[in-house]
């Protein structure tokens, strides 16, 4: 390991280095640094993000409103990706969907699905499963990212495979096309459904009216205007507008832990899987509390992504989100200087007394 005086001496290179085309934040061992010598370095890239996006930091402590999505006001706006779904406009559309395929017994199999082979909690439907990676930005200020692609990709593997999600993976999206992709799972989960949402890439904390406010950078970001950013509020909005009874969020990103909030899971003295599906569960799991974290760190994942996908791997049959949260809090804290959060949406409807369950399930094979 290197000194101190060693790693202060290279920060500047350290945080940000030159990419083909912009600044990227480059590779570190991070095993090889003593935990003081990391906690420098992230504070530093921090410092660094800090002065990239001043500017829209003080327009927004001037005026909140700034980053704010509008409403949709009618279906074809929902396809613009500028606006969100309203739960009176959802209704409408699912209602005039539903009198169309009012002759149909049940829900129409879709082309192309595949059989449940073994299920540990078959009263949940459907596994629906939306994964999100911004490793490169169109504004050449905002450093790139390494890890951020590669974690959606590796966890959507991993969801597809093991836990037996239907997945869609947006890699390097801009803000309009994470809006859309949040609209379409509003309209297709339905109550039965288990959801999870999978958010990589760089988060910016905004201290606004002595709130701390959290927002994620899509592709299209530009550092000075904050009309580009995606706010916590919105994405609440966005993860309150889908339907499911079973409802995860998993930010992985700089200050993410302002999403989870404060507000705990509690659960009652049993463990009726059943019995807690009757019940919504919303809730948002963060790779971090208020401070950077590390976008690399282990087989060229981030220390949570890792962390993550190997609790994913232990599962046997089910278990519940705030078990399997605990695991991975205590591997990441181990590893790193970083406090991964988990918390309850009240705003998206969470419920007392349940919890997401992750669950095993196994799909035939496909046949010609």
């Amino acid at each position: 390991a290197r000194g101190a005086s060693e790693v202060a001496g290279s920060l500047a290179a350290l945080t940000a280095g030159e990419a083909s085309d912009g600044l990227t934040f480059r590779a570190v061992d991070w095993s090889r640094l003593p935990r003081d010598e990391v906690q420098t370095l992230l504070a530093a890239r921090a410092r660094f993000k800090q002065k990239v996006f001043s500017r829209s930091v003080d327009q927004l402590q001037q005026d909140p409103s700034l980053a704010d999505v509008r409403a949709c006001r009618n279906e074809a706006e929902l396809q613009t990706g500028e606006c969100i779904i309203t739960e009176q406009l959802k209704t409408a559309i699912q209602t005039a969907r539903a009198a169309l395929a009012a002759q149909a017994a049940a829900r129409p199999a879709r082309e192309g699905a595949r059989r449940v082979k073994t299920a540990a909690l078959p009263t949940i439907e459907r596994k629906l499963a939306l994964l999100i990676g911004v490793n490169k930005y169109k504004d050449k200020r905002v450093p790139e990212l390494v890890g951020a692609v590669p974690d959606a990709r590796a966890v959507r593997s991993l969801l597809e495979s093991r836990l037996g999600y239907e997945t869609t993976v947006l890699e390097n999206p801009n803000r309009e096309a994470i809006v859309r992709a949040f609209n379409k799972l509003a309209l297709d989960a339905q109550a039965g459904d288990s959801v999870i949402v999978y958010y990589a890439g760089h988060g910016v904390l905004v201290p606004i009216e002595g709130v701390d406010t959290g927002f994620w950078l899509a592709a299209d970001a530009d550092a000075e205007t904050p009309a580009s950013w995606l706010a916590n509020a919105d994405i609440a909005r966005m993860v309150a507008a889908v339907g499911a009874r079973q409802m995860m969020l998993v930010s992985d990103s700089c200050y993410s832990g302002a999403l989870a909030g404060k507000d705990r899971v509690q659960l009652g003295s049993g463990d009726d899987a059943n019995d807690m599906l009757k019940r919504k569960a919303a809730v948002i799991m963060s790779s971090g509390g208020d401070e950077p974290v590390a976008d690399e760190g282990r087989d060229g994942h981030s220390i949570f992504a890792w962390h993550f996908m190997r609790a994913l791997e232990g599962l046997d049959r089910w278990q519940v989100g705030g078990s399997l949260y605990e695991r991975v809090r205590a591997a990441v804290v181990k590893d790193f200087p970083q406090t991964p959060q988990y918390g309850a949406s009240r705003a998206a409807g969470h419920q007392a007394n349940t919890d997401y369950l992750f669950e095993r399930r196994e799909f035939e094979a496909n046949t010609p």
